[in-house]
């Protein structure tokens, strides 16, 4: 039986294609209105998949457009990045013949050979004024502008088909247009800038992840009850990447008997967190220290930085909780930045903390502690690697080894762990030896 989930590669089946129809009529209303759109957000968001399905001229047909005279071309600008101006009309002028030979006006190239802007320009003159609308989709824009052969001069004769033809650009990029360095910016001509309509995607909602899981399930025979679509959410969120890595991975462990019920998850969760950690990585990498720190430090940092909320959520980080907060994309990723090396921060799970500010968390949330226990769990944290004596400890806390700071040592011991609840283990007490501070390493799932 088919595994409906996928992963590898963008969606071409608009059946696949869950949470964007919002975008993609916002996005069709801008493109037959002769208006350009800038599709923009983070890498593996689904921006080629809602790229293809604007070149499909279906789409267009479905909402009573005539297509007859609409020719879409799609380019990946990835493979351009080092390409001529020259270059790039011919690629462009390549794909207009492929699609349409009235269109290109008897003009040739076959991509690989350059051509003048003269003849590119006359292409397009030729198939406007015999009424044919030009769709040119860039994929991976961002690629293009690194491009240092490409000047001031080409972006501005790209406008001016825009302006003068019946050409519409549609472009996908992962960096918002008006944040690109100032070298990019002097060559695209900020002006420019002005030409399109910006659409965001971001994650989708948490009744289009459900739908996601529900009905691909279920053409893949394996109908997730409730309880695996809550755990499938823990780990993935609401990001469309990760609901079909999940997804994938359920449907392939339950065809092999594997995942016998719901509750069996411990298989699941190495699946998806062999996959899941490589593109977390990758956004992590992407970070600077800033949004790095507000990731260790979410639940005691967001509400003061409400900008640097705003952007995580546009890295596809960050969404919205049931309670209509800010929280970090799941549980998993969660335990992902627990285990990131942050300057400043000491994470170690389930406790983080902030020496600067003497402030701990436990599991993400603010932990109060008095003065004492702060001390004397960073000192438990800070040597962590070996047993660590009741004279050492006192000497450290209070300067001194004596029945009094024995006494005030066993006091705080009892309060610290008091204050840690559940996680209390993470703190052993070895009789006749001293104390350790031990990591905690539970699932994913048994984390919340």
């Amino acid at each position: 039986m088919q595994n409906h989930f996928f992963y590898r590669g963008p969606i071409r089946d608009r059946r696949y294609l869950y949470g964007r129809e919002p975008l993609l009529e916002r996005a069709l209303a801008f493109i037959t209105s002769g208006q350009s759109v800038a599709l923009i957000g983070p890498r593996r968001i689904g921006k080629t998949s809602l790229l293809l399905q604007l070149g499909d001229p279906a789409l267009y047909a479905q909402i009573g457009h005539e297509v007859s005279r609409l020719h879409c071309v799609y380019l990946d600008c990835q493979s351009l990045i080092q390409a001529s101006p020259e270059m790039i009309y011919g690629r462009l002028l390549a794909a207009i013949g492929e699609g349409s030979e009235a269109a290109s006006a008897g003009c040739r190239a076959d991509g690989s050979e350059g051509v003048a802007f003269a003849q590119f320009e006359a292409a397009i003159e030729y198939a406007s004024s015999n009424g044919y609308a030009l769709i040119f989709l860039l994929d991976e824009f961002e690629s293009l502008l690194a491009n240092t052969q490409l000047d001031h001069a080409f972006y501005t004769s790209l406008r001016a088909l825009a302006t003068t033809q019946r050409v519409v650009y549609v472009l996908a990029s992962s960096c918002p247009l008006l944040e690109l360095d100032h070298v990019h910016l002097e060559a695209w001509n900020v002006a420019l800038l002005n030409d399109f309509a910006v659409i965001h995607l971001g994650l989708l909602s948490v009744e289009a992840s459900r739908l996601l899981l529900q009905e691909l399930s279920a053409r893949s025979g394996f109908a997730f009850d409730e309880p695996l679509i809550e755990q499938l959410l823990e780990l993935a969120g609401c990001h469309p990447l990760l609901l079909q890595i999940a997804g994938y991975h359920a449907i392939d462990l339950l065809k092999t008997d594997e995942l016998q019920h719901s509750c069996d998850v411990q298989m699941l969760e190495r699946a998806f967190l062999s996959e899941a950690a490589a593109q977390w990585s990758a956004m992590w990498h992407r970070l600077n220290l800033e949004s790095k720190q507000m990731l260790a430090l979410f639940a005691l940092l967001a509400p003061t930085y409400p900008a640097a909320v705003r952007r995580l959520e546009a890295c596809g980080l960050v969404m919205q909780g049931a309670d209509g907060q800010p929280t970090l994309l799941s549980v998993a990723f969660r335990r992902f930045v627990a285990e990131q090396e942050v300057p400043g921060v000491i994470q170690v799970p389930p406790v983080t903390l902030v020496p600067s500010l003497k402030t701990a968390l436990l599991r993400g949330e603010p932990l109060p502690l008095p003065p004492q226990q702060f001390e004397l769990l960073s000192y438990l944290v800070e040597h962590r690697q070996r047993i660590v004596s009741r004279e050492e400890l006192t000497a450290a806390l209070w300067g001194r080894y004596d029945a009094a700071s024995l006494e005030s040592l066993r006091t705080a011991l009892r309060s610290l762990r008091e204050a840690l609840g559940e996680d209390q283990g993470c703190i052993q007490i070895l009789r006749g030896h001293g104390c350790q501070f031990v990591a905690l390493d539970l699932p994913v799932l048994l984390l919340q």
